[in-house]
């Protein structure tokens, strides 16, 4: 597993273009920008109101329609390697510890926080935590 390969496979799957990995699917990245403008919308609404509950439903919606297709990919994922692999070797990732923050403390501030957030946003956006 990585972040320019969601599985590295022994062989290769003719169903993946013979390919032996698979590709990520950074289906957070495609969302991005219309989260951004949802959550934007959001913020400049009254608290509680009619209009702040109707955005806050379509940024629930696109945080769903992310998760449903990282659910919706791992599940196609396992389902092709289990019907074309007899042995599967999974490694137990502590997704937590690798996508902690790089600030720092004020007496010793982290170095390339800025590279650390994007690296963090590319580990999270791969759902390796279902």
């Amino acid at each position: 597993m990585g972040i320019g390969r969601f599985a590295t496979l022994d062989r290769p799957l003719p169903q993946f273009d013979d390919q032996d990995h698979l590709a990520p699917l950074n289906n957070f990245k495609y969302h991005e920008s219309a989260l951004r403008k949802a959550q934007k919308a959001m913020s400049r609404k009254t608290k509680f109101s009619n209009n702040w509950k109707k955005e806050k439903a379509k940024v629930q919606r696109i945080h769903a329609r992310i998760g449903h297709a990282r659910r919706d990919y791992l599940h196609k994922a396992t389902t092709t390697i289990s019907q074309n692999h007899a042995m599967v070797c999974i490694e137990d990732l502590q997704v937590r510890n690798m996508s902690k923050s790089a600030s720092g403390t004020t007496k010793a501030p982290g170095r390339n926080v800025r590279a650390k957030s994007g690296l963090n946003k590319s580990i999270l956006d791969q759902g390796w935590y279902y």
